[in-house]
């Protein structure tokens, strides 16, 4: 079968409706490795690569300027028209790390703001927007190249009226709770205050930049955010004076806000990055209870005058790994819309099979969900691209696609099925691009020796799987047993015929209950909370609706 057939996927208006369905179904969740390409994945999902040079930890504006080849990048622009159009007023997002997240939010953010952008803006050279330079202000000058930027990408090239409506026409705030993090709750404290204040500083940096002078308002409002940021240096964050201090991140914010309003007369967007690390590290920190409870008050309090209470929101997103159940906390944070990439009930994935033959809307929710990691012609187009200066690799294109999908292609986001890990996929061609020397100095079979063996574990190598490790050390003969049950699986679905109706011998059942860290520190293992850890964090996928199995072959090296 051709998986890029739309005659193939399609399921509206063809005889036999039906049984296509069954077989849609069978087809979305099981990806035998001898396939040539997984068959559930949308064909009409647009794709655009740009430059060659494939680079690891980039973000949209990174330039490679003293390369001639241009950096890969995977045109994800139309996340800009999905956000817009899905998100009502506040969304949340669910991905494992290095999947993507903070990238789209760099392309929402310099898409739609308003601002200079200028701390990622006036790293790409002068050369790249006008031989007369001395000509532009500094505004203009950052207008130009964030136009260059995207300059004949999918989404101005597919709705041109979206772009001109929207283009460095909103304020836009970005924040990252990466840092949250520490030992003390002094630390944590310290860490939401200084990832609220970094973003302030970036802020009044581009106003001064512009030479705009702050109207009355604005001027209040900065004034009274210079006075809280004045106390937070000073302020003695010994743990006898830290509890005093718990609303500081809450005032700064405030205090924030108003001067984003107050500059731009507009409601603003709010990007939160990172926003369960937080909550995590309050998880983690074996603080007694008391002071559990105030770090969560501090948090329900800040995500309440983020995402609730204010009035100053245009849209919100927040982005993380697990999905935090904000309501628990009676934050008020809860009105979001939360963005299904990791169907994890069984209704949520019966309906992602049912939609997947459909069109690419090239808008919502697809645009949205789609822009997250790789699918199969991106990856393809990739390796063309970027091994087509390599002779020893221009005839064997066919081979490095297998071996990437062998290692890297297994996971479902919503109704796009055999996505690969975009880390990983990357890292694997940046290595594999290392090698370049004449097809005459290297036989075939070290040609062949070479893209086998330059294919590792390297997203498992970018991080600890911190809450996964705290589970495997405290209960190791029972996460022994479940893993070892997971590679069986994996080992039984390799061979499994997807249109044989016999069932896999070695089903892991999908959890039923929901994400819940209190249920991970229950004080004995808890096989279903613990899948559905693994499944946010990346280290598992769905496998039909009614079980969970390892996406690939590099998460199989892992377990």
């Amino acid at each position: 079968m051709d998986v890029d057939s739309d005659e193939e996927i399609a399921l509206a208006g063809d005889e036999g409706q039906n049984s296509r369905q069954t077989r849609q179904d069978i087809m979305l969740l099981q990806t035998p490795r001898n396939r040539p390409d997984t068959p559930f994945r949308d064909s009409s999902s647009p794709v655009k690569i740009t430059g060659s040079y494939v680079a690891i930890g980039v973000n949209f504006a990174s330039y490679e300027g003293g390369n001639q080849q241009k950096i890969c990048k995977v045109d994800k622009t139309l996340v800009c028209k999905g956000f817009w159009e899905y998100i009502d007023k506040v969304g949340r997002i669910h991905l494992p790390r290095r999947f993507g997240k903070t990238y789209n939010l760099d392309i929402i953010r310099l898409f739609f703001s308003s601002s200079l952008e200028s701390v990622d803006i006036l790293k790409i050279p002068d050369s790249v927007i006008s031989n007369r330079l001395g000509e532009l202000d500094m505004v203009q000058q950052c207008r130009r190249k964030r136009e260059w930027l995207f300059d004949d990408s999918l989404l101005k090239a597919d709705d041109p009226q979206f772009f001109e409506r929207h283009f460095c026409k909103h304020p836009v705030v970005y924040i990252s709770f990466a840092s949250c993090k520490g030992p003390d709750f002094n630390d944590f404290l310290m860490g939401i205050s200084n990832a609220i204040i970094k973003s302030f500083n970036g802020w009044t940096r581009d106003i001064q930049r512009s030479n705009i002078e702050l109207s009355r308002d604005a001027s209040k409002a900065k004034q009274r955010l210079d006075n809280f940021a004045d106390i937070y240096e000073q302020f003695d964050f010994s743990p006898e004076n830290i509890r005093s201090k718990t609303t500081l991140p809450i005032k700064i914010f405030e205090a924030f806000s108003e001067l984003v309003y107050c500059h731009s007369s507009l409601p603003y967007i709010l990007l939160l990055d990172e926003y369960d690390v937080p909550f995590i590290t309050v998880y983690q920190s074996g603080w007694p209870t008391d002071l559990q409870k105030t770090a969560l008050q501090v948090l329900k309090r800040l995500f309440g005058a983020m995402f609730k209470d204010n009035s100053l929101l245009e849209k919100g997103l927040m982005v993380g790994v697990f999905p935090i159940s904000l309501g628990d906390l009676g934050s008020g944070a809860n009105n979001y819309v939360d963005v299904t990439l990791v169907p994890t009930t069984r209704d949520e994935i019966k309906t992602s099979a049912a939609l997947c033959g459909f069109p690419h809307s090239r808008g919502g929710n697809d645009a949205l969900v789609d822009s997250f990691g790789f699918n199969s012609r991106e990856v393809r187009s990739m390796a063309e691209i970027s091994l087509s200066v390599n002779s020893a690799f221009g005839d064997h294109i066919d081979d490095v696609v297998s071996t990437m999908r062998k290692w890297y292609n297994g996971y479902h986001f919503d109704r796009f099925g055999g996505k690969y890990n975009p880390w990983s996929t990357c890292f694997y061609l940046k290595e594999l691009g290392k090698n370049v020397q004449p097809s005459s100095l290297l036989s075939e079979e070290k040609v062949l020796t070479l893209i086998s063996s330059r294919a590792c574990n390297y997203w498992d190598k970018t991080g600890s799987p911190g809450l996964i490790e705290t589970q495997m050390e405290l209960y190791p003969s029972e996460f022994c047993e479940l893993a070892n049950r997971l590679l069986a699986e994996y080992s039984d679905y390799l061979n499994t015929d997807p249109f044989n109706d016999q069932p896999s011998r070695t089903v892991v059942h999908l959890p039923s209950a929901e994400f819940s860290l209190s249920r991970l520190a229950a004080g004995e293992f808890n096989a279903d909370a613990f899948l559905k850890l693994a499944l946010h964090a990346g280290y598992l996928t769905i496998r039909n609706s009614t079980a969970v199995g390892i996406p690939d072959g590099e998460l199989q090296y892992v377990w």
